[in-house]
């Protein structure tokens, strides 16, 4: 078997990574059935908007570990609710800069509130209340779950009765906890050898699929933008024409005495296309 899989290999390659199959956020997901991805809201610490109208200094709030203890209805709730830290939380956006933007403004005016003692919701409630204030803001807590809403995934129509098991279980690869970590780099090429891909698959070549000829694409497929499409010279001069989107090396129709299964057997050629299925599913689980 391992000599027919050299013997019609192809090449694809695609932009994407093959996240490794590593459960680094140490999550029980179960505990949190009824909310997806919303865990609560941070025990101690909240942020706190200014008003438009109250001048701020990161400069001089940042020499401090609680800022704006110069006004005393922040001096007052800091005792009374025991604040280790109240700073800006954006540093660098001081509204007074001359060279302020209104964003870099409106963004200096937010400051993050660290309290050590007291109820949270009694201590956003008191900031509220401030007229300094504008507005108090709980920090919420999410957990990251990239698991995919394709129906083929884990519960496929009765139609296909082969879900993704590959992906997620026992004796897959672990996919859906690496997601929660790494969702993918379009900067990142892997170099698919196998027996060719579907490059016009939805799932591949996106709504404008790549070709032989065509370097269009929305997709996951590897464009080479280094070759000029269907010119029938290799631009490159890495002796391969036109491989636009990667090289079929099959040159014989027969591996010793197994059948070809590529779809032209016989002539290598810039057109690296599925003829078994394989090589679609490995593109698919790298991309």
């Amino acid at each position: 078997m391992r000599k027919i899989f050299i013997a019609i290999v192809l090449i694809t390659l695609l932009s994407g990574v093959l996240a490794v199959a590593e459960d680094f956020l140490q999550v029980d997901k179960t505990k949190y059935t009824n909310l997806p991805g919303f865990l609560g809201y941070k025990s101690n610490e909240f942020i706190v908007v200014l008003k438009d109208n109250v001048a701020v200094d990161h400069a001089s709030d940042m020499a401090y570990q609680v800022a704006l203890n110069h006004m005393p209805e922040f001096a007052g709730l800091a005792r009374q609710f025991g604040v280790k830290k109240l700073r800006p939380q954006f540093i660098g956006s001081d509204r007074n800069a001359r060279a302020a933007t209104p964003a870099g403004r409106a963004m200096a005016r937010h400051y993050k509130v660290q309290i050590s003692q007291g109820d949270i919701d009694d201590a956003v409630t008191a900031y509220s209340k401030l007229p300094s204030v504008e507005r108090v803001e709980k920090i919420g807590i999410h957990t990251l779950y990239a698991t995919p809403n394709d129906t083929y995934y884990d519960d496929p129509p009765p139609e296909y009765p082969h879900d993704q098991w590959h992906y997620w279980d026992t004796y897959g690869i672990s996919a859906n906890t690496a997601w929660d970590s790494e969702a993918g780099d379009q900067t990142v090429l892997v170099g698919d050898l196998d027996i060719g891909t579907k490059y016009d698959h939805g799932d591949l070549g996106g709504s404008n699929p790549p070709g032989p000829n065509d370097a269009g694409t929305n997709g996951n497929i590897w464009v080479n933008t280094n070759e000029v499409p269907g010119n029938g010279v290799d631009d490159d001069g890495n002796g391969y024409v036109d491989d636009i989107i990667g090289w079929d090396f099959v040159d014989r129709t027969d591996w010793y005495s197994y059948p070809c299964i590529d779809n032209d057997c016989g002539g290598a050629d810039n057109d690296p296309s599925d003829g078994d299925g394989h090589g679609t599913h490995t593109a698919g689980t790298i991309a």
